[in-house]
């Protein structure tokens, strides 16, 4: 699992973006590229505990600490699965802050070998010089990684004279990214094989000046939650999946794609993808359904939340201050359909 911070869609080439990113590229020609993907929330802490446990973030309990939100003990997460499933379990992780062990955040649990890295470029490689040492082994693997430097594109890709938009040095992070994915998944390949499931995915978008945003957590239009999301793998047909989906179907996919088996509601609220990657379901057409929260803390003074339903799109503002949008004829978000659509309105608020 390669989870890259900071990502929003369609600057991905997968999506009709500019950046050059020909790992991406190569991997989605093998894979399942889904069109419309959508994480938990807008900033980390909301998004990554959702994927890990396979629950919407209303339904993870924790504390924020620092930028990181310390989770209950209690909470099972989807290493923890594959672990007590017989896995070996290990992670490449950008930031102490969120997934070190001193902070008892809980994000890590379930995970055997762990090493923390800054650059995106020595963690790949320390990740790969550790799968080449550990080789052909008898067990399978659980193995995550988490880049950070999409988020930290204004600092590393500095604004020069009379060139390079925002949206130029932006892009310029995500293909330092795509390098590190070279680095790793040719180092999967050589000591994995074929028999491999390979997901890159994001935890949430950047705002890049859309709607008056730029950066992330202040707002739910599709720049801040609309992620890639690509999966390849041993049965896995290469296809474009319509259907909407969000992160939180993720833990549930993987479990049944490894041969095991969902545990279902109330363990979990995502939904399985497995068969429709699998070819036993035929992709819903404008069907599916996500959910994304802002979530009211310390740092965030009031909670909103939206819901894409097939083509369209709720987002509840503060103050029950409702804007939607259909997002086949108006994916930009710029025209807004409430006093037009009153049935689809009250649809979707239900």
């Amino acid at each position: 699992i390669f989870t890259i911070d900071t990502v929003r869609a369609d600057h991905v080439p997968l999506y009709g973006g500019k950046a050059n990113m020909p790992t991406t590229e190569l991997l989605g020609k093998k894979a399942a590229v889904f069109e419309r993907a959508f994480s938990p929330g807008n900033v980390t802490r909301r998004s990554l505990p959702a994927f890990a446990t396979g629950l919407s973030p209303h339904r993870v309990r924790g504390r924020v600490a620092g930028w990181a939100l310390r989770m209950d003990p209690r909470h099972i997460l989807l290493a923890e699965r594959f672990r007590a499933g017989g896995y070996d379990t290990a992670g490449f992780f950008c930031c102490r802050s969120f997934f070190s062990r001193d902070h008892r955040l809980g994000l890590i649990n379930g995970i055997n070998y762990v090493e923390l890295e800054h650059s995106g470029m020595k963690l790949a490689q320390s990740a790969a010089k550790w799968l080449a040492q550990r080789g052909k082994a008898d067990k399978p693997l659980f193995l995550w990684t988490h880049f950070l430097e999409p988020h930290n594109w204004l600092q590393d890709h500095k604004a020069k004279p009379g060139s390079r938009s925002k949206s130029e040095r932006y892009d310029k992070s995500l293909e330092a990214t795509d390098g590190f994915l070279k680095l790793m998944m040719e180092e999967v390949r050589r000591q994995l094989g074929d028999n491999t499931i390979i997901v890159v995915t994001s935890d949430h978008g950047e705002g890049l000046g859309d709607h008056g945003f730029q950066h992330h957590s202040g707002s739910l239009y599709s720049s801040e939650i609309r992620v890639p999301l690509v999966i390849a793998g041993p049965g896995i047909a290469p296809s474009r999946i319509e259907q909407v989906v969000g992160l939180v179907d993720l833990a549930p996919t993987l479990l049944e794609l490894a041969g095991f088996e969902s545990p279902g509601m109330p363990q979990m609220d995502g939904l399985s993808l497995a068969p429709v990657l699998q070819g036993q379901e035929k992709d819903g057409l404008g069907q599916g359904e996500a959910y994304s929260v802002i979530m009211a803390d310390r740092s965030v003074a009031a909670s909103q939340a939206a819901v894409v339903s097939g083509r369209y799109k709720l987002i509840e503002k503060p103050e029950k201050k409702y804007e939607l949008y259909d997002l086949e004829e108006d994916p930009s978000e710029k025209d807004d359909l409430k006093g037009k659509l009153p049935k689809v309105l009250e649809s979707m608020k239900a």
